[in-house]
């Protein structure tokens, strides 16, 4: 079935078997701490509204991921997913609303490990990265940060 697909298309398709495996250990966890971060895990972590990670790990391509990311609403106006980017005077920049993610690098550099969690993402746990750490809380994983945590963490004591 396959073949025929293949045959029926006007241009080659490259496949990208195995490339999802070699991602550096240091991008993923970047890439996880951006996502959790920005809460995406709401829409993605069982694919309720959005395709969950495990999914796209194996169906997106990723020259498509960073476009995708960067230019959400743009490629497809329709979609739910908001634009965690915005522009200004053509630029893309950080939004008010994530600007922890200065912390790791140019947008480009946020993207990239962002792509690097997707694509890596059934093999990540075999890395031994940690799956609940927050960009700018590095000392305070996710399932720590309780009703209680939460409010100390906001408070001045």
């Amino acid at each position: 079935l396959t073949a025929y697909f293949e045959a029926l298309a006007p241009i080659e398709i490259k496949y990208e078997s195995g490339l999802n495996l070699e991602k550096d250990k240091e991008q993923i966890q970047l890439g996880i701490k951006e996502v959790n971060y920005m809460e995406c895990g709401k829409c993605h972590d069982e694919g309720e509204k959005g395709i969950a990670f495990s999914i796209a790990s194996e169906r997106l391509r990723q020259d498509w991921i960073p476009k995708w990311l960067k230019h959400t609403r743009e490629m497809i106006p329709w979609t739910k997913m908001p634009n965690h980017w915005e522009k200004e005077n053509g630029e893309l920049k950080v939004k008010t609303k994530f600007y922890k993610l200065e912390e790791a690098g140019t947008i480009d550099e946020q993207v990239t490990a962002i792509r690097d969690f997707i694509i890596a993402y059934n093999e990540a746990e075999d890395k031994g990265v940690d799956f609940s750490l927050v960009l700018g809380r590095e000392e305070t994983p996710m399932e720590d940060l309780g009703e209680e945590g939460f409010f100390e963490d906001m408070f001045m004591e």
